[in-house]
């Protein structure tokens, strides 16, 4: 278990990394106004740029997390079922799984909601 949880957690400061390092790029993006319509070239450049952010980057990591925690459901389903509540005698290795299984949960979400944002900009009119 040891292991499995520092293999994780190496996987984690990745791609945490990885999603810190497209999110001012993300934001700026999505604070940018949408050129006009007259201007054709800087609109066709400026969606060329979210296309490739969305698909190159905010998506792969999105997927990524998603795997991950895909992969570490089992295992946590497996140890909420088996394990007993109890405030003071507690295996913290367990508990630790199942946190980091929350953690991933909620940057999956996050990861995936900023994806939908420049997915939305890119459509929008």
């Amino acid at each position: 278990m040891g292991d499995l949880l520092s293999s994780i957690s190496v996987l984690l400061v990745f791609l945490t990394f990885l999603l810190n390092s497209i999110e001012q790029r993300v934001s700026e993006k999505l604070s940018a106004r949408v050129p006009l319509k007259s201007l054709q070239n800087d609109r066709k450049k400026f969606m060329a740029e979210i296309r490739m952010l969305v698909f190159l980057r905010t998506l792969p990591v999105t997927l990524i997390f998603g795997v991950v925690f895909y992969t570490m459901l089992p295992k946590t389903e497996e140890i909420i079922q088996t394990s007993e509540f109890s405030w003071w005698d507690f295996d913290a290795l367990s508990t630790i799984l199942v946190f980091l299984e929350l953690g991933l949960l909620g940057l999956t979400i996050y990861a995936g909601y900023r994806s939908y944002e420049l997915i939305e900009k890119l459509f929008s009119k």
